[in-house]
């Protein structure tokens, strides 16, 4: 059957193709869309940034590896983080002293990118720990815990990459201590004394403290134990060393005199030759004026003849806070070196209290600094004291069996006004620095402690027995013990903080 025309639809056709028209269409569009490119303002790209805002973008960079790698961008980035690489170190010292600092705080299983990190892979809480810095890293050896333990381990923080790793070395390793020396000569860390728990059986043991010299190798992972000569100190702890040239000079500390069986303290110096691999005791000049005995002293070394000794602990009650300077004096021949003592006269003396600065201070450019505790009491009581008319070291701590507390609060009393802080709440401690700009020239020096208008700054957590050293343009504090808000002990630590110079914003 046939449809008529008019019921049936009409199929459409597709219109022609015309492929040049259709070119032409698509560059017209191509051309409207780059002139709106072209007539529209430029991106602004870093690269086209003044050099002002550049230097305050750098500076908040790592001074690790993040500055490291801006140097290899382009020249002008490399003169511009050459800038800033000495705008840190010259101007770190000022910020420290003025309290222009900050705290970042990185806690155990977590990273600084606030990722959780498998167990294992961060170091275990302790004080009492030997601690370096060397070439971007933090290094931590040894230590003790609440518990009667000490550690031989060795780990390493990577300040650049913010990350933990433990070094397993070769070669015959530090017994377990605490207490110990660390310094640092060219690729090497020195190891010397130290204390450990006395054993758990059989009881009433006393305490061990060595004589050991263990020196690491950072390039080889490899320890070594040095045998030295026939005279060598006591063995000791708690003492204070630095690297002078190619000697280790030792101060004070706890000893043990195996002839008399005793524990006394000490105010000899001692000085290791890396060189001859020898021992020999610092014969002093002038014996009238010497410092008293003491543990637990900082000592930094000034330049190739001047060491500074601050502080220290005589036992209950005798917390030092007088400054002391060795000068060395060489000559010829065997024991041609000589040493002459010289107390400080601090300026203002009022500025300081009495119950600080007898541990862990650091030396920045010109200044030493501390940070302030809260109690009058030694860290160091509970390891490096006892009466020696009763029992021998350890005795006591045998009787309290193995729930030893080292940590008790009597260590936290606050010298603040009462309501200052509520018993539930953490204190901070703040800022000293010891100015020895002139203490070679005229024998004096300075206290200065940070503005009390640094308050709302953070700051470390109070705490005990941590370790603190200087990387690059940063302070690093490790471990330590401290108060427990909720609970009538205290807890061992296993954080790291940094801290940091503020920069300016524009």
């Amino acid at each position: 059957m046939m449809t008529s025309s008019k019921g049936r639809a009409r199929a459409t056709s597709p219109p022609p193709y015309h492929p040049k028209e259709e070119e032409e269409e698509r560059n017209e569009v191509v051309a409207a869309a780059a002139d709106a490119v072209l007539s529209s303002p430029p991106l602004t790209q870093i690269s086209d940034l003044p050099d002002e805002l550049l230097e305050n973008i750098f500076c908040r960079l790592s001074p690790y590896n993040d500055l490291e790698h801006v140097k290899m961008t382009c020249k002008r980035w490399y003169d511009i983080a050459q800038k800033v690489v000495l705008f840190l170190q010259t101007n770190f010292e000022d910020a420290v002293i003025k309290g222009r600092v900050t705290t970042a705080r990185l806690s155990a299983g977590i990273n600084h990118l606030g990722q959780i990190v498998p167990p294992g892979s961060w170091a275990t809480e302790r004080f009492g720990h030997m601690a370096c810095y060397y070439d971007k890293c933090l290094y931590i050896v040894g230590g003790t815990t609440h518990t009667p333990t000490t550690f031989n381990d060795m780990w390493r923080f990577d300040l650049g990459a913010g990350k933990w790793s433990r070094c397993l070395g070769q070669g015959q390793y530090p017994t377990p201590k605490a207490l110990a020396s660390a310094t640092v000569i060219k690729d090497n860390l020195v190891i010397f004394g130290g204390w450990s728990h006395p054993s758990a059986y059989p009881l009433m043991q006393p305490w061990r403290i060595f004589d050991e010299l263990h020196i690491y190798n950072f390039t080889s992972n490899r320890w070594t134990l040095v045998i030295g000569s026939v005279k060598s100190p006591f063995p000791t702890a708690g003492h204070s060393a630095s690297i002078v040239g190619d000697k280790m000079v030792i101060f004070g500390g706890r000893i043990f005199n195996q002839a008399e069986q005793s524990y006394p303290l000490s105010n000899s110096v001692w000085v290791f030759d890396f060189d001859s691999q020898e021992w020999s005791e610092l014969g002093i000049i002038g014996m009238s004026q010497t410092p008293s005995a003491r543990y637990g002293p900082t000592q930094v070394t000034l330049d190739d003849t001047h060491i500074l000794i601050v502080g220290g602990c005589g036992g209950p009650n005798q917390i030092f806070s007088d400054v002391w300077l060795l000068t060395l004096i060489f000559g010829t021949g065997r024991n041609a070196l000589k040493g002459k003592w010289d107390k400080v006269e601090i300026a203002n003396s009022e500025m300081f209290t009495t119950n600080d600065f007898h541990y862990h201070g650091c030396k920045v450019g010109n200044s030493v600094v501390f940070l302030e505790r809260a109690s009058p009491m030694s860290p160091f009581l509970a390891f490096l004291q006892y009466d020696v008319q009763h029992n021998p070291p350890g005795g006591d701590q045998q009787q309290r069996g193995a729930n030893f507390d080292p940590v008790g609060q009597r260590y936290f009393h606050s010298r603040r006004p009462s309501g200052a802080r509520g018993s539930n709440s953490q204190a901070t401690m703040s800022i000293y620095s010891l100015d020895i700009s002139n203490v070679i020239a005229s024998q004096t020096a300075a206290w200065a402690k940070e503005l009390a208008s640094n308050s709302l700054l953070t700051r470390p957590d109070e705490r005990l027995l941590y370790s603190m050293v200087q990387g690059r343009a940063q302070l690093v504090l490790f471990g330590g013990f401290y108060k427990d808000t909720t609970s009538p002990r205290c807890r061992v630590s296993s954080d790291v903080f940094v801290i940091n110079q503020l920069h300016k914003s524009y």
